[in-house]
């Protein structure tokens, strides 16, 4: 790997900044480039649009402010439908697995020896605090082998079966 892109999702927050420049600085310590994607997941579909991803060399890096409110990065609440044609960006980005950008949620992560197992669990209301969460996909990246997996999982099967 001799490249990185950062990539924040969501809404802007406290201390973006600072973890932006810390991955960088991190990726500059080991000798890699880094990249900022604009815009979140929004902007990692619409890459096409975009003449050059902007680049973080050190002078750059050392330009962020880790205590300005706000992101270098941009925010990434954008509707799904404002996206102007998303499947123009999955052959240059492979790795891309699921993408739902108007639904909330979060990752739970369970990591052993083995596996990092990643369930994403999506809200059905972030305004209601009685709102509910149901897992809406599951992934896994298996020790050794390089790459994500979603784990498929049918009615009355008991094995796990899963797909790059």
């Amino acid at each position: 790997m001799k490249k990185i892109g950062i990539l924040t999702g969501g809404g802007d927050c406290g201390g973006l900044n600072g973890v932006i420049k810390g991955a960088a600085l991190m990726a500059v310590h080991q000798g890699l480039k880094s990249y900022l994607i604009p815009n979140g997941y929004a902007g990692l579909y619409n890459l096409l649009d975009f003449g050059t991803i902007p680049e973080l060399p050190e002078h750059r890096i050392d330009q962020i402010d880790a205590n300005l409110a706000g992101s270098d990065a941009g925010h990434s609440r954008v509707k799904v439908n404002s996206i102007r044609n998303p499947d123009l960006m999955i052959p240059f980005n492979p790795h891309i697995k699921y993408y739902e950008g108007d639904k909330r949620g979060y990752f739970v992560a369970t990591v052993t020896p083995k596996q990092m197992r990643l369930d994403l669990r999506l809200m059905s209301s972030v305004k209601n605090k009685n709102g509910t969460g149901h897992t809406e996909k599951s992934f896994v990246v298996l020790d050794g082998e390089p790459g994500l997996y979603q784990i498929l999982k049918y009615q009355g099967v008991k094995k796990t079966i899963i797909c790059r």
